[in-house]
């Protein structure tokens, strides 16, 4: 009989026991679900902040940048000096100092602009601006009659008035069988162009530039 009733109290405490530790676990459970739920809440919040922030730092450049291109056209001087505040401010943005670098070329500071530009073109390694950042080092190095250093960055650029640009300055160099070389293949290109109607008057202008040079060599 005592054996029973010591079999009864200790199921019963077993039991106690399992029913105890299921509610703690339950409870465990809960709080760590609410605590899972808000540490995500938190997240979603910070990383919704962040987006916001950095779509409002872009839309700050490109009303900056809008700026810039509206006075470049009436003011190059001003544009330089805004385009010097902009850098202070935002020193990692290459477009300000690509601005200031036109502001300087529009000037004929031929020299100055030429050192942003290429002190720039870091920034643009590996983008697709790389090559007009080429073609603007090469147009300055034109401008500076540094013949050769032009022909190189027009070569790098490998834009579509690359050629036309390399033949004019074989020309300025009295390099004329060099400047026909050129003239001739952009001749070919636009000669063999699908859209060859709409080119007639530069196809005129390069057959009349490759037989005066052609009369030069004679």
């Amino acid at each position: 009989m005592k054996f029973k009733v010591i079999k009864i109290i200790a199921v019963v405490f077993i039991l106690f026991a399992v029913i105890n530790v299921t509610g703690m676990l339950f409870l465990n459970l809960k709080i760590f679900n609410e605590e899972l739920k808000t540490s995500f809440k938190r997240n979603t919040y910070y990383s919704s902040s962040e987006h916001i922030d950095v779509e409002r730092y872009h839309q700050k450049i490109e009303i900056y940048t809008y700026k810039l291109d509206s006075l470049l056209e009436i003011n190059p001087v001003q544009t330089e000096l805004f385009a010097d505040k902009l850098i202070q401010k935002y020193k990692n943005e290459s477009v300000f100092y690509k601005y200031k670098a036109i502001a300087l070329f529009d000037q004929e500071r031929y020299e100055e602009a030429l050192q942003l530009f290429k002190k720039n073109h870091i920034k643009y390694l590996g983008t697709p601006e790389s090559n007009d950042n080429y073609r603007n080092i090469a147009i300055c190095f034109e401008n500076l009659k540094q013949f050769d250093s032009a022909v190189y960055y027009y070569r790098k650029a490998s834009l579509d008035d690359s050629f036309f640009r390399m033949a004019t300055c074989f020309e300025a160099k009295k390099e004329n069988d060099s400047a026909i070389y050129y003239y001739s293949i952009l001749l070919k290109e636009l000669d063999s162009s699908k859209n060859k109607i709409y080119q007639i008057k530069n196809i005129d202008f390069l057959k009349q530039r490759i037989a005066i040079l052609k009369r030069k060599n004679l």
